[in-house]
């Protein structure tokens, strides 16, 4: 019986060490995760008759998603095309002219005074891959509730990148 001491006495010390050099890194890292945030807080699970997602917020069509980002530049106050997907598959290819604020990263990392932008902004357009994907309401969410933007200006582009891509509208890599 003494011969089980050691090995597990080691791999208690391992676990533990492991355990403290994890907690470290997820601190120190610009880019980890906010371990006191809920990031399910408010996704959905209910589906529409068409099988999307149900949201509060107002729901933008391809066609409607297509008029506002031609209009973004015109726009008194601006009109502001999110994606809220992953930074890498964001770099693999995106709306033009779409700013990324993927949902999971610690918004530390977002760019310099965008929420101010958004908060300001006369229409914010949220997408993410469409279908089943709720990267998109999670980070609209996350939006009114947890940086004041107004819910009235946040639409879901609820089909996203996928439907956009499908319909050969231009992509910027």
């Amino acid at each position: 019986m003494n011969h089980l001491g050691l090995p597990l006495r080691q791999a208690w010390r391992f676990l533990l060490l492991s355990g403290i050099a994890t907690l470290l890194v997820q601190f120190l890292h610009p880019n980890s995760l906010e371990l006191s945030r809920n990031y399910f807080e408010g996704s959905s699970t209910a589906q529409t008759g068409d099988g999307l997602p149900e949201h509060e917020f107002q729901s933008v069509s391809l066609a409607d998603a297509k008029d506002w980002w031609s209009y973004r530049e015109d726009a008194l106050g601006g009109i502001y095309i999110v994606d809220a997907r992953r930074s890498s598959t964001f770099e693999s290819g995106h709306l033009p002219g779409a700013w990324n604020l993927d949902h999971y990263a610690n918004p530390n990392t977002w760019p310099e005074g965008i929420v101010t932008r958004l908060r300001e902004a006369s229409m914010v357009v949220v997408y993410c891959n469409g279908g089943d994907c709720e990267d998109s309401i999670l980070l609209a969410h996350d939006l009114v509730y947890r940086h004041q933007v107004p819910p009235e200006i946040i639409g879901v582009f609820e089909t996203g990148f996928e439907a956009w891509r499908k319909a050969g509208f231009p992509i910027e890599p």
